[in-house]
């Protein structure tokens, strides 16, 4: 567990996982994203979505790729994924633009309904 880490042990876990998740966004392939994601770990997950909201106002350049990974995550049967991806936008939400809110937002809204029609 996160917890059980020592301290510096916990930072370099922190870094591995957004080093890792940004990896994959520029690599299209999210084996371990989705791994962090779903992990039964609340911490694990924490350091995720923060490190997805760290990597879109770091590089511009991936906001395209990590929009199409929580919409993909979002549909996810496992709860803890949608958690996530919902918290990973909230962050993304804390400092953007109305308009990217917004549409984080129905693209959310439209995968739960899309989601419920099946």
């Amino acid at each position: 567990m996160f917890y059980d880490l020592s301290k510096e042990e916990r930072v370099k876990m922190v870094s591995t996982i957004c080093a890792g998740i940004e990896t994959e966004l520029g690599s299209g392939e999210l084996k371990t994203t989705v791994a962090y994601f779903s992990d039964s770990d609340t911490y694990i997950r924490k350091s995720a979505y923060l490190s997805v909201g760290r990597i879109w106002f770091d590089d511009k350049n991936l906001q395209a790729a990590i929009i199409k990974m929580l919409d993909g995550f979002f549909v996810k049967d496992d709860f803890k994924v949608r958690q996530t991806v919902i918290n990973s936008a909230g962050e993304i939400g804390k400092k953007t633009s109305t308009k990217s809110c917004i549409f984080l937002i129905k693209v959310c809204s439209t995968n739960i309904i899309l989601r419920e029609m099946r």
